[in-house]
């Protein structure tokens, strides 16, 4: 996000190679109600991406692992006594989106660099991106 220009100076910045692989890219928290112990299978585009056996009450998802695909997530919520349930959560991998509460930055200072031999004005440039949602 935003253009890059010349600089002599140093810049300073996050890096997501420092995260575990399942939290260097966007992927949605999902969230959802079982009634008895459960079985959670998610899905896109057909595909089972994710399984995990949940106790009965609130779950929280938020450890998946980016496809890098587009395409609705499919939730399937299989209670212990037989019933199943499911919904859809929108997914679309198209934006540099961050996983709720993480953070990028990146802040650069020093002297613009026009070309090769021209340096001049002194520039800093700042850059925070956070994922809200």
């Amino acid at each position: 996000i935003g253009e890059s220009f010349g600089l002599r100076g140093i810049r300073v910045a996050s890096d997501d190679r420092m995260l575990a692989p399942s939290q260097r890219s966007f992927a949605p928290v999902i969230r959802g109600i079982a009634n008895t112990n459960a079985n959670i299978t998610i899905r896109q585009n057909g595909n089972i991406i994710y399984q995990i056996a949940v106790p009965a009450g609130p779950f929280i998802i938020d450890d998946l692992y980016s496809s890098g695909n587009n395409g609705d997530l499919l939730v399937e919520i299989q209670e212990s006594d037989g019933k199943v349930r499911s919904f859809s959560v929108p997914f679309s991998n198209t934006a540099p989106l961050l996983r709720v509460g993480h953070f990028r930055y990146r802040l650069s200072g020093g002297k613009y660099r026009h070309n090769d031999d021209a340096v001049e004005d002194n520039v800093m440039q700042a850059t925070l991106q956070y994922g809200l949602f």
